[in-house]
């Protein structure tokens, strides 16, 4: 049986929590029943901004708290460390805090993959936490998913309107996707706008720079096929590249995980092209050519988009399932009912419960096993 989700669905990534200290960054110490979640490190090196709307505002949000079962609250204010039911280290920024607090429990918090967050391979690194949140549903205690939740609206473009084949859009050159797509290059037109094999000179804002991802998802409206070369093959990882062709109501060319399917889901599994599909870049080339010339073809790929999302009820009980649904349960609430309930017993998760995640960096003949590129 499959199931129609609300198509307007809010992103579930974006807003997570917004701290409600004062200018003075002082506040009242929390009730004995509220959970107080403390942001203890940076993010990415920058401090974590509680008060006012910036892009790291993001990772401190109270928003989404409102709905949960119990009282609940996050802060970055290191000075209410001593009244914190919990704390909370990104793994890029392995910042502890001191030994006076080691009774509090501590959550690893990681959105990328090992290959780039090599310390949460470490066990022993991952043996200082109690618990883990993260984008793998099979190890996380609680689960974040790395793509936004993708809209049904606005519809997409025609099909005998969209005036451009297939756009690239990647500054990160990887070497395995950057060979791959230099490969595909050769039998097929990509328009590639980023640092990689660029060759358009406008249309687009450097990453980081303003509105770049509205500025990209609205350039990828215009285009057939998106190339989605993700810059690992780690179990789960998927970033918001996916989320932004989806979104433009283009086709995504996926290179990544094998278990893309599992993070999709109903319908969506019909929604991309899996590089891993096809024998070779050529081969790829010559089935993108059929489908942008077969509109029937073509719009299959966009059913989702026209009738909304079809789940059926076991991908509806997955984690990554209820994210898509945006239950008013977010895992922020998990978290501090986690802590309320083992505080009453007494009983946190014990420190080296968190496993450590591994992944073996992409290799160029993981893709093009028949091809020599040690020349490149």
């Amino acid at each position: 049986m499959n199931y129609k989700v609300n198509t307007g669905l809010t992103n579930f990534r974006k807003v997570i929590f917004q701290s409600t200290n004062s200018s003075t960054g002082e506040k009242k110490d929390p009730p004995k029943d509220k959970v107080l979640i403390l942001y203890w490190s940076t993010y990415f090196g920058n401090q974590v901004v509680c008060d006012e709307p910036t892009p790291r505002s993001k990772i401190c949000n109270n928003a989404n708290l409102k709905h949960c079962t119990i009282p609940c609250e996050i802060t970055a204010n290191r000075s209410r460390a001593a009244n914190s039911s919990v704390m909370i280290i990104h793994a890029r920024d392995p910042q502890f805090p001191p030994i006076q607090y080691s009774h509090i429990p501590l959550v690893l918090f990681t959105w990328e993959n090992p290959v780039y967050s090599p310390l949460v391979s470490k066990p022993e690194f991952v043996s200082k936490f109690n618990y883990l949140m993260s984008y793998r549903p099979d190890l996380a205690d609680f689960f974040l998913p790395t793509m936004d939740t993708p809209t049904v609206e606005p519809k997409p473009i025609p099909f005998v309107n969209k005036t451009g084949l297939i756009a690239a859009a990647f500054s990160h050159c990887e070497k395995a996707r950057t060979v791959y797509l230099k490969e595909l290059m050769k039998h097929i037109q990509v328009d590639s706008y980023g640092k990689c094999l660029r060759n358009i000179n406008a249309g687009l804002k450097e990453r980081y720079h303003g509105d770049f991802k509205q500025a990209k998802t609205k350039l990828l409206r215009n285009y057939k096929f998106t190339i989605v070369f993700l810059n690992q093959d780690c179990d789960y990882f998927v970033d918001d590249q996916l989320t932004h062709a989806l979104n433009a109501g283009t086709i995504p060319v996926f290179m990544g995980t094998d278990k893309v399917d599992e993070l999709l889901g109903g319908n969506l599994k019909k929604a991309i092209i899996k590089v891993r599909d096809f024998a070779n870049p050529k081969k790829l080339a010559e089935y993108l050519v059929m489908v942008s010339q077969n509109e029937t073809l073509y719009n299959r790929y966009l059913t989702w988009k026209y009738h909304g999302f079809q789940f059926p009820k076991s991908f509806l009980t997955t984690p990554q399932g209820q994210g898509m649904q945006f239950l008013t349960h977010p895992q922020y609430c998990q978290l501090c009912e986690t802590i309320a309930a083992s505080r009453k017993t007494g009983q946190f998760k014990k420190k080296g419960s968190v496993k450590p995640e591994y992944c073996k960096p992409r290799k160029v003949h993981d893709w093009l096993p028949n091809s020599n590129h040690s020349s490149y």
